[in-house]
């Protein structure tokens, strides 16, 4: 089966309107959009093209597969994952966590299978909007001729985000911890869960879902357990022409934005710093 995609901008003007939908067709209407738009508190999240839905990678493998009609649900596919990630290697993971100090939950594993090939109910957006606009321009190409007037469009998402520096944090055991960020509980909710930090403090552990990309891109996560519908509440959307590419890339290379900033490689990374400490003898 086929992921369902927008045939048009007036649907998806019609879906995102209550929480804000506006279109750019022009590189002075982009300009004014960047100048006044308000950055602060909110998190982001940029495609390549404004016709595809947000799908978790967990529902992509699901409903292209057909999973659904051989009588398995979204919910037991992943769970069985975190089973056979957990164990995988005689414990590899969890031993590898407990020599970094790092605590273990479903959080954790589902930000590792995110990030390396596995299948999650994660989508990926930044509190940092240049980031955004990279992952919106990168890998976009101008539709061939004879396309829908959506081919010509990129999408900039974004809603709220609740992060703010929590005033105690509170006491609970680690027990209790792992029941409330374990893939059971967040499951139960049918709405998006906004994992707007990547760490979460609490008086006996901190629970943290960061790994080097994710650093670098100022990463956080939505949780969203869906068997079929794509991710559209609580979300607002920017759909911007693809004749601004020019402008946009203008402006992320004024503001030192590109691919080594956003997909740093620990081999380019220590390469680096030797050049650099041969150019100081």
């Amino acid at each position: 089966m086929k992921l369902e995609m927008y045939a048009c901008l007036d649907e998806k003007n019609k879906i995102f309107a209550a929480n804000g939908y506006n279109k750019i067709d022009t590189s002075s209407e982009f300009k004014n959009w960047v100048g006044h738009f308000t950055k602060k508190k909110r998190m982001f999240r940029g495609v390549n093209e404004a016709k595809y839905k947000i799908y978790t990678s967990a529902q992509r493998l699901f409903i292209t597969n057909d999973l659904q009609s051989t009588g398995l649900n979204i919910k037991d596919l992943i769970q069985s994952e975190l089973n056979e990630i957990k164990k995988a290697n005689n414990g590899l993971l969890k031993k590898f966590f407990r020599r970094l100090g790092v605590f273990d939950c479903d959080l954790l594993y589902l930000s590792f299978l995110q990030h390396y090939n596995g299948i999650s109910p994660l989508i990926d957006f930044t509190t940092n909007f240049n980031t955004a606009l990279f992952f919106m321009q990168d890998g976009t190409s101008f539709p061939k001729a004879g396309g829908n007037d959506i081919d010509n469009y990129m999408s900039f998402y974004y809603m709220d985000s609740d992060e703010a520096a929590s005033s105690k944090p509170a006491k609970i055991e680690p027990k209790k911890i792992r029941e409330i960020t374990s893939f059971k509980t967040m499951s139960g909710t049918k709405e998006p869960i906004s994992l707007s930090s990547q760490q979460y403090s609490f008086e006996t552990v901190n629970v943290h879902l960061a790994n080097l990309n994710i650093i670098a891109q100022d990463g956080r996560f939505v949780f969203y357990c869906n068997d079929s519908n794509p991710m559209e509440s609580d979300v607002a959307c920017v759909d911007i022409h693809k004749s601004v590419l020019p402008h946009i890339r203008e402006y992320l290379e004024k503001n030192a934005v590109d691919k080594s900033l956003i997909y740093p490689q620990e081999e380019t990374l220590c390469q680096k710093a030797l050049k650099k400490a041969l150019l100081n003898i």
